[in-house]
Protein backbone atom coordinates (compact mmCIF):
# COMPACT_ATOMS: atom_id res chain seq x y z
CA UNK A 1 0.00 0.00 0.00
CA UNK A 2 2.82 2.48 0.84
CA UNK A 3 4.31 1.45 -2.32
CA UNK A 4 1.03 2.56 -4.38
CA UNK A 5 0.33 5.70 -2.16
CA UNK A 6 3.72 7.21 -3.39
CA UNK A 7 1.98 6.71 -7.26
CA UNK A 8 -0.50 9.02 -8.42
CA UNK A 9 -3.01 6.92 -9.88
CA UNK A 10 -2.23 3.74 -7.72
CA UNK A 11 -4.79 3.19 -4.68
CA UNK A 12 -3.74 1.86 -1.55
CA UNK A 13 -7.26 0.91 -1.46
CA UNK A 14 -7.36 -0.58 -4.81
CA UNK A 15 -3.82 -3.14 -3.87
CA UNK A 16 -5.78 -3.34 0.03
CA UNK A 17 -8.75 -4.82 -2.19
CA UNK A 18 -6.56 -6.94 -4.21
CA UNK A 19 -4.96 -8.31 -1.34
CA UNK A 20 -8.58 -8.83 0.57
CA UNK A 21 -7.92 -6.74 3.92
CA UNK A 22 -9.98 -3.92 2.65
CA UNK A 23 -13.06 -4.71 4.63
CA UNK A 24 -10.72 -5.16 7.70
CA UNK A 25 -9.19 -1.45 7.26
CA UNK A 26 -12.43 0.29 6.79
CA UNK A 27 -13.98 -1.93 9.85
CA UNK A 28 -10.63 -1.26 12.02
CA UNK A 29 -11.22 2.85 10.82
CA UNK A 30 -14.36 3.14 12.10
CA UNK A 31 -13.83 1.28 15.52
CA UNK A 32 -11.15 3.17 16.16
CA UNK A 33 -11.04 5.41 19.23
CA UNK A 34 -8.50 7.28 21.34
CA UNK A 35 -9.29 4.39 23.76
CA UNK A 36 -8.01 1.90 21.66
CA UNK A 37 -4.26 3.23 22.23
CA UNK A 38 -4.83 1.88 25.90
CA UNK A 39 -6.04 -1.80 24.28
CA UNK A 40 -2.62 -2.18 21.94
CA UNK A 41 -3.63 -5.66 21.98
CA UNK A 42 -6.84 -5.06 19.76
CA UNK A 43 -7.46 -6.01 16.47
CA UNK A 44 -8.24 -2.66 15.05
CA UNK A 45 -4.97 -0.86 16.90
CA UNK A 46 -2.98 -4.34 15.46
CA UNK A 47 -3.79 -4.13 11.71
CA UNK A 48 -3.71 -0.16 11.73
CA UNK A 49 -0.07 -0.42 13.61
CA UNK A 50 1.12 -3.28 11.01
CA UNK A 51 -0.33 -1.39 8.12
CA UNK A 52 1.36 2.36 9.19
CA UNK A 53 4.69 0.82 9.59
CA UNK A 54 4.80 -0.95 6.07
CA UNK A 55 2.93 2.44 4.35
CA UNK A 56 5.68 4.52 6.40
CA UNK A 57 8.88 2.22 5.31
CA UNK A 58 8.13 2.23 1.72
CA UNK A 59 7.69 5.59 1.81
CA UNK A 60 10.85 6.59 3.23
CA UNK A 61 12.78 4.39 0.92
CA UNK A 62 10.53 4.93 -2.61
CA UNK A 63 10.67 8.44 -1.80
CA UNK A 64 14.23 8.93 -2.45
CA UNK A 65 14.34 7.27 -5.95
CA UNK A 66 11.08 9.28 -7.31
CA UNK A 67 12.72 12.67 -5.76
CA UNK A 68 15.93 11.58 -8.00
CA UNK A 69 13.42 10.81 -11.14
CA UNK A 70 11.42 13.99 -10.91
CA UNK A 71 14.56 16.20 -11.12
CA UNK A 72 16.14 14.32 -14.46
CA UNK A 73 15.05 15.90 -17.58
CA UNK A 74 14.46 13.10 -19.45
CA UNK A 75 13.72 10.55 -16.52
CA UNK A 76 10.84 12.43 -14.93
CA UNK A 77 8.72 12.67 -18.59
CA UNK A 78 9.10 9.34 -18.39
CA UNK A 79 7.73 8.94 -14.70
CA UNK A 80 4.87 11.39 -15.54
CA UNK A 81 3.91 9.29 -18.50
CA UNK A 82 3.98 6.28 -16.53
CA UNK A 83 1.42 8.10 -13.76
CA UNK A 84 -0.38 9.13 -16.81
CA UNK A 85 -1.45 5.69 -17.75
CA UNK A 86 -1.80 4.79 -14.50
CA UNK A 87 -4.46 7.20 -13.75
CA UNK A 88 -6.22 6.25 -17.11
CA UNK A 89 -6.38 2.31 -16.00
CA UNK A 90 -7.63 3.72 -12.70
CA UNK A 91 -10.18 5.60 -14.68
CA UNK A 92 -11.02 2.18 -16.55
CA UNK A 93 -11.16 0.32 -13.49
CA UNK A 94 -13.63 2.23 -11.91
CA UNK A 95 -15.83 2.96 -15.22
CA UNK A 96 -16.68 -0.94 -15.17
CA UNK A 97 -17.79 -1.02 -11.64
CA UNK A 98 -20.26 1.90 -11.92
CA UNK A 99 -21.77 0.13 -14.53
CA UNK A 100 -24.76 2.03 -16.34
CA UNK A 101 -24.58 5.58 -16.26
CA UNK A 102 -27.75 7.17 -14.75
CA UNK A 103 -28.36 11.18 -14.58
CA UNK A 104 -27.36 11.13 -11.01
CA UNK A 105 -23.82 9.42 -11.72
CA UNK A 106 -23.30 11.70 -14.73
CA UNK A 107 -23.55 14.55 -12.51
CA UNK A 108 -21.72 13.32 -9.96
CA UNK A 109 -18.44 12.75 -12.65
CA UNK A 110 -18.99 16.30 -13.88
CA UNK A 111 -18.82 17.50 -10.25
CA UNK A 112 -15.92 15.71 -9.50
CA UNK A 113 -14.21 16.98 -12.83
CA UNK A 114 -14.77 20.70 -11.79
CA UNK A 115 -13.44 20.28 -8.60
CA UNK A 116 -10.29 18.39 -9.70
CA UNK A 117 -9.80 21.31 -12.35
CA UNK A 118 -10.05 24.32 -10.28
CA UNK A 119 -7.36 22.76 -8.13
CA UNK A 120 -5.29 21.62 -10.71
CA UNK A 121 -5.44 23.80 -13.14
CA UNK A 122 -6.03 26.94 -11.58
CA UNK A 123 -3.92 25.93 -8.68
CA UNK A 124 -5.82 27.49 -5.95
CA UNK A 125 -3.21 29.23 -4.14
CA UNK A 126 -2.45 29.57 -0.40
CA UNK A 127 0.85 31.23 -0.44
CA UNK A 128 1.84 34.41 0.54
CA UNK A 129 1.79 37.15 -2.25
CA UNK A 130 5.04 39.30 -1.28
CA UNK A 131 8.21 37.84 -2.67
CA UNK A 132 11.84 39.24 -2.56
CA UNK A 133 15.28 39.58 -4.25
CA UNK A 134 17.92 38.48 -1.96
CA UNK A 135 21.84 39.12 -2.61
CA UNK A 136 23.44 35.69 -2.94
CA UNK A 137 26.80 34.45 -3.92
CA UNK A 138 26.18 30.91 -5.38
CA UNK A 139 28.71 28.31 -6.86
CA UNK A 140 26.70 26.79 -8.99
CA UNK A 141 27.08 24.62 -12.15
CA UNK A 142 23.78 24.72 -14.71
CA UNK A 143 23.14 21.74 -16.02
CA UNK A 144 19.90 23.32 -17.98
CA UNK A 145 20.49 25.08 -21.21
CA UNK A 146 18.27 28.21 -20.02
CA UNK A 147 20.27 28.37 -16.92
CA UNK A 148 17.68 29.05 -13.78
CA UNK A 149 14.50 30.74 -13.28
CA UNK A 150 14.83 32.20 -10.12
CA UNK A 151 18.97 32.88 -9.81
CA UNK A 152 20.45 35.59 -11.56
CA UNK A 153 23.86 34.97 -11.77
CA UNK A 154 25.59 38.40 -13.45
CA UNK A 155 23.55 40.03 -10.21
CA UNK A 156 24.11 37.01 -8.18
CA UNK A 157 20.38 37.95 -6.79
CA UNK A 158 18.05 35.17 -5.77
CA UNK A 159 14.62 36.42 -7.05
CA UNK A 160 10.67 35.33 -5.92
CA UNK A 161 11.70 34.56 -1.88
CA UNK A 162 9.06 33.92 0.43
CA UNK A 163 8.98 36.18 3.65
CA UNK A 164 9.03 32.75 5.13
CA UNK A 165 11.64 31.67 3.17
CA UNK A 166 13.34 35.16 3.92
CA UNK A 167 13.02 34.28 7.81
CA UNK A 168 14.60 30.99 6.65
CA UNK A 169 17.37 32.52 5.08
CA UNK A 170 18.21 34.26 8.14
CA UNK A 171 18.34 31.75 10.58
CA UNK A 172 20.85 29.06 8.77
CA UNK A 173 22.88 31.94 8.41
CA UNK A 174 23.31 32.99 4.62
CA UNK A 175 21.84 36.51 4.84
CA UNK A 176 22.07 39.20 7.85
CA UNK A 177 19.90 41.03 9.58
CA UNK A 178 21.06 44.29 8.33
CA UNK A 179 21.01 42.75 4.80
CA UNK A 180 19.34 44.83 2.02
CA UNK A 181 16.62 42.88 -0.23
CA UNK A 182 14.05 43.95 -2.56
CA UNK A 183 11.01 43.68 -2.45
CA UNK A 184 9.32 42.69 -5.90
CA UNK A 185 5.59 43.36 -5.15
CA UNK A 186 6.11 47.06 -3.72
CA UNK A 187 9.41 47.66 -6.00
CA UNK A 188 11.55 49.32 -3.11
CA UNK A 189 14.31 47.89 -1.33
CA UNK A 190 14.05 46.74 2.52
CA UNK A 191 16.01 45.52 5.11
CA UNK A 192 15.75 41.97 6.25
CA UNK A 193 15.19 43.10 10.38
CA UNK A 194 12.43 45.70 9.29
CA UNK A 195 9.86 42.99 7.63
CA UNK A 196 10.71 40.33 10.18
CA UNK A 197 7.68 41.27 12.51
CA UNK A 198 5.13 40.71 9.41
CA UNK A 199 7.04 37.13 8.79
CA UNK A 200 4.03 34.80 8.33
CA UNK A 201 3.97 31.65 10.12
CA UNK A 202 5.73 28.72 8.94
CA UNK A 203 5.12 26.44 11.22
CA UNK A 204 0.86 26.04 9.84
CA UNK A 205 0.30 25.58 5.94
CA UNK A 206 -3.85 25.14 5.44
CA UNK A 207 -2.91 24.08 2.08
CA UNK A 208 -0.57 20.98 3.25
CA UNK A 209 -3.11 20.15 6.04
CA UNK A 210 -6.35 20.18 3.74
CA UNK A 211 -4.20 18.02 1.08
CA UNK A 212 -2.88 15.30 3.75
CA UNK A 213 -6.70 14.98 5.52
CA UNK A 214 -8.20 14.57 1.57
CA UNK A 215 -5.05 12.62 0.52
CA UNK A 216 -5.87 10.14 3.46
CA UNK A 217 -9.33 9.49 2.29
CA UNK A 218 -8.51 8.67 -1.24
CA UNK A 219 -6.10 6.40 0.06
CA UNK A 220 -8.73 4.33 1.76
CA UNK A 221 -10.57 4.41 -1.35
CA UNK A 222 -10.20 1.77 -4.11
CA UNK A 223 -9.82 3.74 -7.50
CA UNK A 224 -8.07 7.16 -6.51
CA UNK A 225 -4.67 7.70 -5.22
CA UNK A 226 -3.77 10.36 -2.09
CA UNK A 227 -0.49 10.92 -4.40
CA UNK A 228 -2.97 12.38 -6.84
CA UNK A 229 -4.61 14.23 -4.54
CA UNK A 230 -1.42 15.61 -4.13
CA UNK A 231 -0.18 16.07 -7.61
CA UNK A 232 -3.94 17.96 -7.78
CA UNK A 233 -3.12 20.64 -4.70
CA UNK A 234 0.46 20.67 -6.66
CA UNK A 235 2.29 19.96 -3.63
CA UNK A 236 3.55 16.06 -5.06
CA UNK A 237 7.35 16.94 -5.46
CA UNK A 238 7.01 19.54 -2.20
CA UNK A 239 6.28 16.61 -0.07
CA UNK A 240 8.32 14.03 -2.19
CA UNK A 241 11.57 16.46 -1.62
CA UNK A 242 10.42 16.80 2.33
CA UNK A 243 10.62 13.36 3.10
CA UNK A 244 13.81 12.67 1.14
CA UNK A 245 15.61 15.66 2.50
CA UNK A 246 14.51 14.60 6.03
CA UNK A 247 15.42 11.36 6.39
CA UNK A 248 18.58 12.26 5.26
CA UNK A 249 19.01 14.94 7.50
CA UNK A 250 17.91 12.13 10.57
CA UNK A 251 21.09 10.67 10.13
CA UNK A 252 23.04 13.55 10.61
CA UNK A 253 21.07 14.40 14.06
CA UNK A 254 19.01 17.14 12.52
CA UNK A 255 15.31 16.22 13.78
CA UNK A 256 13.39 19.84 13.22
CA UNK A 257 14.04 21.55 9.89
CA UNK A 258 12.05 23.20 6.82
CA UNK A 259 11.26 19.67 5.48
CA UNK A 260 9.80 18.44 8.95
CA UNK A 261 7.51 21.38 8.96
CA UNK A 262 5.91 20.55 5.80
CA UNK A 263 5.54 16.63 6.63
CA UNK A 264 4.08 17.67 10.25
CA UNK A 265 1.34 19.83 8.50
CA UNK A 266 0.81 16.67 5.93
CA UNK A 267 0.89 14.38 8.74
CA UNK A 268 -1.66 16.55 11.17
CA UNK A 269 -4.11 16.97 7.85
CA UNK A 270 -3.50 13.00 8.24
CA UNK A 271 -4.86 12.54 11.58
CA UNK A 272 -7.40 15.27 11.14
CA UNK A 273 -8.39 12.93 7.85
CA UNK A 274 -8.84 9.54 9.88
CA UNK A 275 -10.69 11.34 12.67
CA UNK A 276 -12.98 13.29 10.56
CA UNK A 277 -13.26 12.93 6.62
CA UNK A 278 -12.70 9.42 6.66
CA UNK A 279 -15.86 8.54 8.18
CA UNK A 280 -17.30 10.60 5.96
CA UNK A 281 -15.64 9.23 2.86
CA UNK A 282 -16.68 5.80 4.19
CA UNK A 283 -20.40 6.25 4.80
CA UNK A 284 -20.75 7.34 1.55
CA UNK A 285 -19.05 4.98 -0.46
CA UNK A 286 -21.27 2.58 1.29
CA UNK A 287 -24.13 4.26 1.05
CA UNK A 288 -24.08 6.22 -2.49
CA UNK A 289 -21.54 3.49 -3.60
CA UNK A 290 -21.95 4.63 -7.59
CA UNK A 291 -22.76 7.71 -6.93
CA UNK A 292 -18.82 8.53 -4.99
CA UNK A 293 -17.32 6.29 -7.48
CA UNK A 294 -18.64 8.61 -10.23
CA UNK A 295 -17.49 11.55 -8.19
CA UNK A 296 -14.03 10.00 -7.84
CA UNK A 297 -13.63 9.20 -11.89
CA UNK A 298 -14.48 12.73 -12.01
CA UNK A 299 -11.92 13.86 -10.07
CA UNK A 300 -9.30 11.49 -12.05
CA UNK A 301 -10.36 12.99 -15.40
CA UNK A 302 -10.04 16.17 -13.85
CA UNK A 303 -6.27 15.68 -13.14
CA UNK A 304 -5.43 14.53 -15.92
CA UNK A 305 -3.88 17.96 -17.37
CA UNK A 306 -1.43 17.59 -14.30
CA UNK A 307 0.46 14.74 -15.65
CA UNK A 308 0.99 15.70 -19.12
CA UNK A 309 4.55 14.40 -19.71
CA UNK A 310 5.59 17.29 -22.40
CA UNK A 311 6.93 20.18 -21.16
CA UNK A 312 9.42 23.15 -21.55
CA UNK A 313 11.91 22.80 -18.18
CA UNK A 314 14.29 24.32 -16.01
CA UNK A 315 16.14 24.22 -13.04
CA UNK A 316 14.93 26.49 -9.67
CA UNK A 317 17.30 27.23 -6.98
CA UNK A 318 15.96 25.87 -3.75
CA UNK A 319 17.44 26.79 -0.06
CA UNK A 320 17.96 24.79 2.67
CA UNK A 321 19.75 24.02 5.36
CA UNK A 322 21.71 21.40 3.80
CA UNK A 323 22.51 24.45 0.87
CA UNK A 324 21.48 25.16 -2.42
CA UNK A 325 19.82 22.29 -4.43
CA UNK A 326 18.39 22.59 -8.20
CA UNK A 327 15.16 21.57 -8.60
CA UNK A 328 13.79 20.83 -11.79
CA UNK A 329 10.79 22.63 -12.74
CA UNK A 330 8.16 23.23 -15.31
CA UNK A 331 7.17 25.86 -17.74
CA UNK A 332 5.15 25.47 -20.61
CA UNK A 333 3.48 22.35 -21.87
CA UNK A 334 4.55 21.30 -25.38
CA UNK A 335 2.69 19.33 -28.11
CA UNK A 336 5.11 16.34 -28.36
CA UNK A 337 7.61 14.98 -31.23
CA UNK A 338 6.55 11.74 -32.67
CA UNK A 339 9.57 11.77 -34.54
CA UNK A 340 12.13 11.44 -31.32
CA UNK A 341 12.43 8.00 -29.43
CA UNK A 342 12.03 9.97 -26.13
CA UNK A 343 8.08 10.58 -27.43
CA UNK A 344 7.80 6.96 -27.62
CA UNK A 345 9.63 6.17 -25.15
CA UNK A 346 6.57 8.10 -23.49
CA UNK A 347 4.07 6.65 -24.74
CA UNK A 348 5.65 2.95 -23.97
CA UNK A 349 5.36 4.18 -20.48
CA UNK A 350 1.77 5.11 -20.49
CA UNK A 351 0.86 1.66 -21.98
CA UNK A 352 3.02 0.06 -19.07
CA UNK A 353 0.47 1.88 -16.59
CA UNK A 354 -2.50 1.03 -17.80
CA UNK A 355 -1.16 -2.32 -18.22
CA UNK A 356 -0.30 -2.47 -14.51
CA UNK A 357 -4.16 -1.21 -13.93
CA UNK A 358 -5.57 -3.91 -15.54
CA UNK A 359 -3.52 -6.45 -13.83
CA UNK A 360 -4.31 -5.05 -10.77
CA UNK A 361 -7.86 -5.38 -11.70
CA UNK A 362 -7.52 -8.93 -12.75
CA UNK A 363 -6.03 -10.04 -9.41
CA UNK A 364 -8.93 -8.18 -8.07
CA UNK A 365 -11.25 -9.91 -10.13
CA UNK A 366 -9.37 -13.33 -9.40
CA UNK A 367 -9.94 -12.62 -5.54
CA UNK A 368 -13.49 -11.87 -5.44
CA UNK A 369 -14.04 -15.38 -7.41
CA UNK A 370 -12.33 -17.25 -4.86
CA UNK A 371 -14.23 -15.59 -1.73
CA UNK A 372 -17.64 -16.42 -3.36
CA UNK A 373 -16.31 -20.09 -3.94
CA UNK A 374 -15.12 -20.09 -0.28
Amino acid sequence: MGIADLVPGVSGGTVAFALGIHPDLLRALKTLKLSAIKHPKSVAWFLLSAILCGVLTSLALGSHLIYYLLNQPVYQSLLRALFLGLIVGSILYCIKKVGSWSFTRALSLVFGVLIALSISVFNLKFTETNSYSVPMQLDLQSTSSNGFINYDDQSKQLTDVSLSHVKALLKDGYIEPNTWIYNQQFEKYVQVESCMDFATNQYFDFKLILCGALAICAMLLPGISGSQVMQMFGSYELIIEAITLWTKQLSTGSFINPSFWVLFNVGLGILLGIATFSRFFIFLYRKYYYATLSLLVGFMFGSLPTLWPFWSLSYRVHMSQSGARLVLERLNPLLPNVLTPQTWLVFLMISLGISILLLLERIEAKKQDIDLVA
